[in-house]
């Protein structure tokens, strides 16, 4: 690791003469806070497939992951 953020120069040479040059700098770290999940009576969970089948055994996969002990909540499942 640095000492410091990491910069960059990004230089461009026109064919007619016009010059730029712009220096850029990381985003200083920031911590990552849990997303906040909408509260309601009713939250859509989307699920797509190409076919019928297929479509129920996404519905199966997302059926085991909510009946598990550690199971996310059912804003969590609407965003993701």
């Amino acid at each position: 690791e640095s000492e410091g953020p990491r910069r960059a120069g990004v230089s461009s040479f026109g064919i007619s003469g016009t010059n730029a040059h712009v220096i850029v700098e990381e985003a200083p770290p920031v911590e990552a806070e849990g997303q906040e999940v909408a509260a309601g009576p009713a939250l859509p969970w989307l699920l797509s497939a190409r076919s019928a089948d297929a479509l129920r055994a996404q519905a199966a996969q997302l059926l085991g992951v909510i009946e598990r002990e550690d199971a996310p909540e059912p804003g969590e499942v609407a965003a993701a």
